[in-house]
């Protein structure tokens, strides 16, 4: 069973917060929102964690929604890399790469940014 982490994107001070259990309200449709909705973007765990190894990751950094991830896809003969999102698609409930393939099928992303606080790194993306 997969760790249950979230993160909260805060609009107004643009920076990212950890939240607690008490501070989390679920919709009957499954969506989970801080109680300040207005506020915050709250963003979940995947329960993965990205391929690169650095004293600050020694097992690898954990890969939230809202997360840029650097992948190699193929195309033709060759691959190339391609910075893609990490999204929630409620219909298949699973995490996946913009444009909604399961993260599972890309072991060896890496985390390179944030959507908040880099969105520059999916523009002019094919």
């Amino acid at each position: 069973m997969r760790e249950h982490k979230f993160r909260a994107w805060d609009k107004i001070l643009n920076c990212y917060s950890r939240c607690s259990w008490a501070e989390i309200s679920y919709s009957p449709q499954g969506e989970c929102s801080l109680l300040n909705v207005g506020r915050y973007i709250v963003e979940q765990y995947t329960g993965l964690k990205d391929r690169k190894r650095t004293p600050e990751y020694p097992e690898g950094q954990e890969i939230y929604e809202g997360d840029i991830v650097k992948l190699d896809t193929p195309e033709a003969d060759v691959f190339k890399t391609r910075n893609r999102a990490i999204i929630f698609n409620p219909t298949f409930a699973q995490f996946c790469v913009d444009p909604c393939t399961s993260i599972a099928h890309w072991p060896s992303v890496e985390v390179i940014g944030t959507l908040h606080e880099n969105p520059e790194l999916l523009e002019a993306q094919p």
